[in-house]
């Protein structure tokens, strides 16, 4: 006969077996929380990449996990696996990710029973055995959750399938035919993708690559369910479970709380990185260890068994945790109950509390609403008949507390689980430098230099403990770059395919793929470059290095630095011009040349008259100065010095030259040119002044130009010319002045007209004993570069000028003796078309600059030197001198000297 009790239990049982059936066991957090959860890991884990030597090595694309990927997506939400829809779908990186959070529940019951892993095992197992009865007659698969997200064979979407498809992406053969799809006979994967090309099949690989890895941080998420650390089917109600939503999980991103007791084991949360099970064990058994669910309450002193009448976890107990008294509506009114708290260092969460009665009328523990709520009741009222229903409860409220300690954890392990999937990969090369050999060649000459390339993609999987635990290492075959870059910009590349971690065919010129040893050409002095060379070439300047977009990250190597062009430079002045004074026919320069790039060189000096070659060794950095004596000079010679540059071989690597020209010099001094002083300054009162030789040294010089103009040239000729104008000035201004007599019908004598035109040519600055020549000469010429700066310098020193005795007229008109004292307040000079900035005192040194422009810039100019100057008179007992009781004094005077002409025609 059957009992009342027993054909109630029976009932009871049915009722229990609907709502398990209904979907039971239970999922973890929802589905949308989980895919929160995901989001959240992502941001913690690239916020956190950037510092990490794989990641330095290998850094995400520009695109990084934006980049779109076409695979396999999930389409349905079923209970069974006969609804279970799957669809080609194209997603970010992320998105698969993501995603991957919600498809792992999909479809449920097939997915419910493999997410639980009890890190105690006290059923004997660590997979779920409680009410597998029930859920048996649909599935009981003996699979724990962390088996299941990790490795299980059964499961396509797996971290170890995560990590293989990445493997896969990473390793396709571009020289082998294509697989004709992509499938399996798992009822997840059994839609067939075909790849339309061997881009698109790395795209699929990383499609699943990133799904499966979604679907293994949705496991491990997992494991901060505490009913699913434990063996608690809970197919009726989770309070925590069920009260837990996205806006928990974002809330809790942004500011994450992690207790100190599972800290160590963060490595996103400051601890040390743990292999992937290791991983999935300690969160799991941070959680089973501090947290309880519904149906596991237990306390040993005070004899509280489990609701589902599982063994006892060993904690928390009832005195681990802090207590305090609440007052909480009742059926008859407010009840006061006993609510205790998980303490977890600075934070606390209410954790269990006692039990009234049903709660129908308790706001904090029914407030989920539709099925859940409906399904809530009905557990407990089910519980409640098969006297089940303990003497604790966990109101749905307490999900926020809880889940604030909780859902940190799932964002930094999975961040972890991210870190680990990423392999350390460093694409590495090294060049070897050698000489091409080049046959009836100047010796001098420097051959072509071939630097060969020797690369390959490393994959350091000891540094990776999830691929060394998975026994799985890449050996990267795809496609690769060769870089040319000059400072920012890129130059070329050239297309390199890699098989097995080495490069194994490079791009011809004609565009096809061969193989071939990968070289770079650099081009020296003995000859040119062949096309299959010039192709690649690498010029002073430019580096070269390899390049790889694989796997969402781009890998470079360390790249072959091209050394800057190597030069060698004479130091200002370009353009030297050496004056002969009196009977001199010796004069002495410093030459200074400098090198690039800063290391040690032979210099080598050939000063161009016949003199002894001289060498001068130098360290990095340091300039070669060289003190030549120029001999047997007269006016006309010109000599073009120069210093080269040689290797160890004695072959030249650079070379440059001055130019230098010898003139017949004049000591000039600031009155040389009296004419001016006794008509166009006050100094002209008294035509009978002595005025004093002071010295004026002028030193012109030019930077910016180079080479010669030679004499049959058109330039050369205009250079003839213009010399020769120079040098006959006197004639050409004698010609036009007894022009313009003529018109006047004025007539003069040979020695009127000498005077004159010595008159004449004083006012210009063009006087003296030896013609226009010495006052104007030529002081150089040479070729202007488009686009290359050009620099005019002077340098200027004018002797003290000391007290001028005149006589001048005063007030009675009578000449009256006076002192006039001059001085020189600044100056600058001019080339026709700008002038230099002005310089206070008598002394020092200006510039002008220029970038030529041909058609615009002169080819030849002038340089004149403007002094500005004071003049102020004294008696000669020092009393100021002047007329009517104002002294008399002169601000602001000027008076120009030539200096010379410079013929240099724009190239």
């Amino acid at each position: 006969m059957i009992s009342i009790e027993g054909s109630f239990k029976k009932s009871i049982l049915a009722l229990t077996a609907v709502l398990v059936f209904s979907r039971a066991p239970a999922d973890a957090w929802s589905q949308p929380p989980h895919r929160q959860i995901n989001l959240e890991a992502v941001k913690v884990f690239l916020a956190q990449a950037g510092g990490k030597e794989k990641f330095t090595m290998g850094p995400f694309s520009g695109k990084g996990l934006s980049e779109p990927l076409r695979g396999l997506a999930v389409t349905s939400s079923s209970l069974l696996a006969s609804g279970f829809v799957s669809a080609e779908a194209g997603l970010s990186a992320q998105s698969w990710i993501i995603n991957g959070g919600d498809w792992a529940d999909e479809p449920h019951l097939y997915s419910s029973v493999r997410h639980f892993y009890d890190p105690l095992s006290l059923s004997g197992s660590a997979w779920l055995t409680d009410q597998s009865e029930i859920h048996g007659h649909y599935d009981s698969p003996s699979i724990d959750a962390r088996t299941w997200g990790l490795s299980h064979s059964d499961n396509p979407f797996s971290f170890f399938v995560a990590l293989s498809a990445y493997k896969a992406a990473l390793e396709v053969r571009d020289d082998l035919p294509l697989p004709p799809a992509l499938s399996s006979l798992h009822f997840k994967t059994s839609l067939s993708l075909a790849p339309k090309d061997h881009e698109d099949l790395r795209s699929l690989q990383l499609a699943r690559a990133y799904r499966a890895l979604g679907e293994a941080m949705h496991m491990l998420g997992d494991m901060t369910q505490p009913a699913h650390v434990r063996n608690d089917s809970h197919p009726a109600d989770e309070p925590i479970e069920a009260a837990v939503f996205s806006d928990h999980v974002r809330r809790a991103a942004a500011a994450p709380f992690v207790d100190s007791r599972i800290r160590p084991f963060l490595a996103s949360a400051g601890g040390k990185l743990q292999e992937p099970a290791e991983l999935f064990h300690r969160v799991a058994s941070f959680v089973n260890g501090t947290f309880y669910s519904l149906d596991t309450i237990y306390d040993k002193e005070s004899k509280v068994l489990p609701n589902n009448r599982q063994k006892g976890y060993p904690s928390p107990q009832l005195r681990d945790l802090a207590v305090e008294k609440k007052k909480i509506p009742g059926f008859v009114g407010e009840r006061e109950v006993r609510r205790f708290y998980g303490v977890f260092d600075t934070e606390r969460a209410a954790m269990i509390q006692d039990r009234l009665s049903f709660h129908w009328f308790d706001p904090e523990q029914s407030f989920v609403s539709d099925f859940e709520g409906a399904k809530e009741k009905a557990g407990r009222a089910a519980a409640a008949a098969l006297r089940r229903l303990g003497p604790f409860q966990v109101p749905h409220a307490f999900a926020a507390e809880q889940g604030r300690i909780l859902l940190p954890v799932a964002i930094h392990a999975c961040a972890d689980l991210m870190d680990l999937f990423y392999p350390t990969l460093e694409l590495r090369a090294e060049y070897e430098e050698m000489e091409s050999e080049m046959e009836g060649v100047d010796p001098r000459a420097t051959p072509v230099r071939i630097i060969e390339v020797k690369a390959s993609m490393k994959h350091h999987s000891e540094k990776d403990p999830a691929w060394k635990a998975n026994g799985l290492s890449i050996s990267y075959s795809g496609p690769a770059l060769l870089v040319v870059r000059e400072k920012d910009k890129t130059v070329y590349e050239r297309k390199i395919l890699f098989v097995k971690g080495e490069p194994k065919q490079i791009e011809t010129a004609d565009g096809k793929m061969e193989e071939a040893p990968l070289r770079l050409f650099a081009a020296g002095t003995a000859g040119p470059l062949s096309e299959e060379e010039l192709f690649y070439e690498i010029k002073p300047g430019q580096e070269a290095f390899l390049r790889i977009e694989a796997g969402s990250r781009v890998f470079e190597s360390v790249p072959w630095k091209e050394e800057d062009k190597t030069e060698v430079t004479v130091l200002p002045p370009r353009v030297l011009v050496l004056e002969l004074i009196d009977d001199a026919s010796e004069a002495e320069h410093e030459f200074e040349a400098s090198a690039v790039p800063k290391k040690p060189h032979l210099f080598e000096w050939d000063f161009g008259d016949g003199s002894p070659v001289v060498e001068d060794r130098k360290g990095p950095g340091e300039n070669s100065v060289r003190v030549h004596r120029f001999t047997g000079l007269k006016p006309g010679d010109s000599f073009a010095p120069a210093v080269r540059l040689l290797d160890e071989k004695g072959r030249v690597l650079a070379e440059d030259s001055v130019s230098v020209t010898v003139l017949k010099g004049e000591k000039r001094h600031f009155f040389e040119n009296r004419t001016f002083w006794m008509t166009g300054s006050p100094l002209g009162n008294d035509p009978t002044a002595d005025l004093p030789t002071v010295p004026l040294v002028l030193s012109p010089s030019i930077s910016g130009i180079d080479g010669e103009i030679t004499p049959d040239s058109p330039e050369g000729k205009r250079l003839a010319q213009l010399t020769e104008g120079v040098a006959k000035a006197g004639d050409y201004m004698k010609e036009q002045m007894a022009k313009e007599m003529a018109k006047m019908g004025i007539s003069l004598s040979d020695a009127q007209m000498a005077e004159a035109l010595i008159q004449a040519l004083s006012m210009a600055g063009l006087g003296g004993q030896d013609g226009p020549v010495q006052r104007r000469p030529v002081l150089g010429s040479g070729w202007q570069h488009e686009g290359r700066p050009v620099t005019l310098s002077l340098a200027v020193s004018i002797g003290t000028i000391p007290p001028l005795r005149l006589y001048m007229r005063g007030e009675k008109d009578q000449p009256e003796p006076v002192e006039a004292r001059m001085a020189v307040r600044n100056w600058f000079f001019t080339t026709g078309t700008q002038s230099s900035p002005s310089v206070q005192g008598s002394g020092g040194s200006a510039s002008v600059s220029w970038t030529p422009e041909k058609g615009k810039t002169p080819e030849s100019f002038a340089l004149d030197l403007v002094v500005f100057y004071s003049l102020e008179f004294f008696k000669r007992t020092g009393e100021p001198w002047g007329s009517e009781g104002v002294p008399l004094r002169y601000e602001n005077m000027s008076v120009s000297f030539p200096v010379g002409v410079y013929f240099c025609p724009v190239k």
